[in-house]
């Protein structure tokens, strides 16, 4: 099984919402899409979104209004929280795989907090240097794909 672990992102739907709606890009749609239609859940994957204003988070909770940016101050702080991990813990029960999915400070926080609370199975890169967003998007729809009732 798989734990797909995101970054926030900047467009947010206005009031308290659940955070696999808050963010209005089109991987939170992919990936709420996989988790709900495409048995994504239902397999027993589980997705998650490191938020700057929360730390890691699950997909149904609920998230309200804030404007922060993670800066590498704000990822020393959630790093240094218990309380913005201890969500991972249950996300990463039964999953040996997570994909990764975020710009490099946020990648970079999410192996950290994977490291505090003793992952140790496969970490996979979705984004990498040297490719476009185009590209970072296809990379995470093919993993979606391939992890589908479908494939």
């Amino acid at each position: 099984m798989a734990l797909f672990f995101m970054a926030c992102g900047e467009a947010h739907t206005p009031g308290v919402t659940l955070s696999g709606l808050k963010y209005q890009t089109r991987q939170h749609r992919a990936l709420l899409d996989f988790l709900m239609v495409e048995g994504g859940w239902g397999c027993g994957h589980e997705g998650a979104i490191l938020s700057a204003g929360m730390g890691a988070l699950g997909m149904r909770t609920p998230v309200v209004d804030y404007d922060l940016k993670l800066t590498q101050a704000r990822a020393t702080e959630l790093l240094a929280n218990p309380q913005y991990i201890r969500v991972l813990t249950d996300a990463l029960d039964g999953q040996d795989t997570v994909y990764l999915y975020g710009g490099k400070l946020y990648r970079e926080t999410m192996v950290r907090m994977l490291m505090t609370v003793g992952f140790t199975g496969e970490v996979v890169e979705l984004v990498g240097e040297n490719r476009g967003c185009g590209d970072h998007f296809g990379s995470f729809a093919d993993v979606l794909y391939d992890h589908s009732e479908e494939a």
